[in-house]
């Protein structure tokens, strides 16, 4: 008896268990339902006849299946709402996938050859801006932590490109003009992206500031597992400084891929010159918030501690440096970052437009 008592508490935790299993089925099974009458536009009728026709004698496969369907049936009545207010939603996921799909192909293009590329001017730029020694500027330029941006930054720009091109073709669809388009997916792109970049950005950004080598990054990444959250410090000062730069370069190029630039030169140049163009203005208009962004990710304990990553401080930062060392300081290392801008430009939007062209042909 006592033993019988001393297993009830377990008996009930398994009947818990159970139970809590098969609302989980149930719920699997009504999402599932949900999906496939979604993708169904013939109004519904043989959906909602497949549900009340009786099943056929003798067969218990019909009476299980009408059972497991009827788990679903909420959501089959939302789902049939939904698609009666939609005009044509079996027709817009195509579309939806083939955006992702081309922004998905064309970041990670666009990725790898502007990291293998442009890596050295980076490396120029980070050390001008946190005050480097003129004699350390061209040293190690591909040994000073290339590898975790190569890693990371290949599948955020192509995660990145893909979420932009989907956010801003449903913008545009919806109605909204080019250029507000354009800014809310470059805006909405910009977390996912930089919660995968993040990490990398930072310890690249330590090891170019210190001259140091894989040897540093590994000491570095030894440093963060004791507080992972230090691999995150400059997250949104990254997200403050890359929302602006990549509306501005992206509205800039789409305005000149409607001027006359476009109809005077072949698509190839025309997308170089273009390109460069629009990444100019970009570095020049956000070079303050690269500047702040690079203190705060080279942050250690005897330097740039005043800077914070909070987004109520991201402006105070811009302010201090502008306080303390004058406005020349907002723009250190411009010359590298104008030669990176101009030769990345080019280069990004290029490989943009003939990666997308090949994709597409490679779908058809």
């Amino acid at each position: 008896m006592d033993a019988m008592f001393e297993t009830t508490p377990r008996r009930i935790r398994s009947r818990r268990q159970c139970i809590w299993k098969a609302l989980h089925v149930a719920l699997l099974v009504g999402v599932l339902t949900c999906l496939r009458s979604a993708s169904q536009t013939s109004g519904g009728s043989s959906q909602m006849n497949y549900l009340h026709a009786s099943p056929q004698k003798g067969t218990k496969g019909a009476s299980i299946r009408r059972r497991i369907m009827l788990c679903g049936f909420p959501a089959v009545i939302a789902s049939k709402a939904v698609g009666r207010d939609q005009t044509a939603p079996k027709e817009q996921l195509p579309s939806m996938r083939k955006d992702f799909i081309l922004g998905l192909t064309s970041g990670a293009g666009v990725s790898i050859t502007k990291q293998i590329v442009l890596y050295p001017f980076d490396t120029v730029r980070t050390r001008l801006q946190v005050s480097t020694s003129r004699r350390e500027l061209f040293r190690s330029l591909y040994n000073t932590g290339i590898l975790p941006p190569l890693v990371t930054r290949t599948p955020a720009s192509a995660f990145f490109f893909a979420c932009k091109d989907v956010f801003e073709s449903q913008f545009r669809a919806a109605g909204v003009a080019p250029s507000t388009a354009t800014t809310l997916a470059v805006f909405l792109g910009q977390f996912p992206k930089w919660l995968i970049r993040a990490p990398a950005e930072r310890l690249k950004t330590r090891s170019q500031a210190a001259n140091g080598g894989l040897s540093g990054e590994i000491e570095e990444l030894r440093d963060a597992v004791a507080e992972p959250k230090l691999l995150f410090d400059g997250y949104f000062s990254n997200v403050a400084y890359a929302f602006p730069h990549d509306a501005v370069k992206f509205v800039t190029y789409d305005a000149l891929k409607r001027s006359v630039l476009t109809s005077m030169l072949p698509t190839p140049v025309a997308s170089v010159i273009e390109g460069a163009i629009a990444g100019a203005i970009s570095e020049l208009v956000t070079s303050p918030l690269d500047v702040t962004r690079t203190r705060v990710m080279s942050k250690k304990a005897d330097v740039y501690q005043e800077y914070s990553d909070r987004p109520t401080e991201l402006f105070n930062n811009v302010k201090r440096v502008y306080s303390e060392e004058g406005v020349e300081a907002l723009f250190a290392g411009i010359t590298p970052k104008l030669i990176r801008a101009l030769i990345g430009g080019a280069l990004q939007f290029a490989t943009l437009e003939l990666v997308k062209s090949e994709t597409i042909k490679a779908l058809k």
